[in-house]
Parts: structure tokens; sequence; C-alpha cells
């Protein structure tokens, strides 16, 4: 009981908060960065990483506005991923966040046809966006996996 009274303030906490956007204070390594927030969560499905360019396409980033990015998506039929992006600057930070919510509202769509479960999955993303960096993850229990992801890239 204790337990999940804990987990129900972690999520109050996280949905109050909106994943509040923060300064950035240092560099971070994005392909380590991201590597360490997917090794510290519990994903449903085996995290497979992808390329810069695919990571592009799928999101519908523009090559220009990226300085980095890594990014992980579920190798199986869930909606599950994380991605960690450096914009070249504030304004392309703006377009790269407009993009990770039109990336997951098309996911939305899509999985609605076919995989229900997934879709309200989707419902509980984060973006955590901190200077030029964004981190989206899409995760199981999405409130401490953001929480987790969060810790992990932005110690």
């Amino acid at each position: 009981m204790r337990k999940a009274s804990i987990a129900l303030a972690l999520i109050l906490v996280l949905l109050l908060s909106g994943c509040a956007q923060e300064s950035a204070a240092t560099e971070i390594d994005v392909a380590s960065a991201a590597q360490a927030a997917v090794e510290a969560l519990t994903f449903d499905d085996e995290m497979t990483p992808v390329t810069q360019d695919l990571a592009l396409d799928f999101y519908g980033v523009d090559a220009a506005d990226v300085k980095a990015v890594s990014a992980y998506m579920s190798t199986g039929a869930t909606s599950e991923e994380l991605s960690l992006w450096e914009a070249v600057n504030a304004e392309a930070a703006q377009r790269i966040h407009q993009a990770l919510l039109s990336r997951v509202e098309r996911q939305k769509e899509l999985y609605a046809s076919y995989a229900p479960e997934e879709a309200k999955r989707l419902d509980g993303f984060c973006v955590e966006e901190r200077g030029n960096y964004l981190l989206l993850v899409v995760a199981g229990e999405t409130a401490s996996s953001a929480d987790a992801a969060v810790k992990a890239v932005f110690p």
C-alpha cells in the first residue's frame, strides 16, 4: 500500500509539473546520456538505437536545427521510444519541441487503429526541455520513467 501511495504521489508531482523546463547548465554528451537514460528505465520491449537520418525522418526534424541526436525505438509493436536532441539554438529547440509533439500525435493516431493500449501509453509521454536539449520519453510507467530518464540525462 505504501509503495502504491508513493508511486501515485510521484505521478501527481510529474503531471502537475508538466515536465517543467529548466536551463541546461552544462554540456551533455547526447549519445552517452541517451544510453544512460535507456539503461535507467524498464521498457516492455527491447530498445534499439536508430541512426540520425532515421531519427530526423521519423520525427520530421530539419537536420540544420540539430547539433546532435540519439534516439531509441521499440523493436516490436509497442509505442515506447526515447530520444535526446541538442538543438543548434533556442529557435531550433522550439521547432524540435513542436516536431516531438507532432510525432506523438501521429503515433497516437497510428496505434489507436490497431493497438489502443499503446495509444494510451502515448498519452503519458514527457518532453523535458533544458536549454537547447530536449528529451522525449514514452515508456511503460511513464511518470516514473520520465523521472528516471530526466535524472539520467540531466543529473
